[in-house]
């Protein structure tokens, strides 16, 4: 299958100004190598075993979007994206090193955010990391996702909960 591509130069390129450009267009972008380069084309999604939860997760995103203003549905969705994310982290095999630390670093972004702090940018951030993602993604791609996600204001990384956790 062929895909149509179209090369775009932007000095700071982040989701946001990502998705500004391609308002009105179908194609879904993607970051390469140098985050001010960015070629658009159809999402790739590869994941054979987590298929069913994947489109499950994008369907809740999805949801989320659409009844971004009620807060209780936004939490019940949250905590379904949450659950769905832990599911697939419980099945993921070290295998897949760059898969397993995308889907980390996804799920601590919804652990350390509360859903009614989440922001339309933070969930489109979410968004193309779940269409992004497969299950042979590399390390370079991992950073490139975990960039995205920190420049949505999410933060990827483990939250340590006391100082007990210093030492553990």
């Amino acid at each position: 299958m062929r895909k149509r591509r179209k090369l775009v130069e932007r000095f700071s390129v982040t989701h946001y100004t990502i998705e500004r450009f391609l308002e009105g267009e179908t194609d879904f972008p993607r970051i390469l190598g140098n985050t001010s380069l960015v070629i658009t084309s159809d999402p790739h999604i590869d994941f054979p075993r987590f298929t069913e939860e994947m489109r499950e997760m994008l369907e809740c995103i999805s949801q989320m979007k659409v009844s971004f203003d009620d807060l209780e549905q936004r939490q019940i969705i949250f905590v379904r994206v949450k659950n769905l994310l832990q599911n697939i982290r419980s099945r993921i095999t070290f295998s897949s090193p760059g898969f397993l630390r995308t889907i980390n670093m996804c799920l601590d972004a919804v652990d350390n955010t509360k859903s009614e702090l989440l922001s339309l940018e933070q969930l489109e951030a979410l968004e193309f990391v779940f269409q992004t993602i497969d299950e042979r993604i590399d390390e370079n791609r991992a950073n490139q996702l975990e960039e995205i996600l920190l420049n949505s204001g999410l933060k990827p990384v483990p939250k340590l909960e006391g100082i007990a956790d210093l030492y553990t």
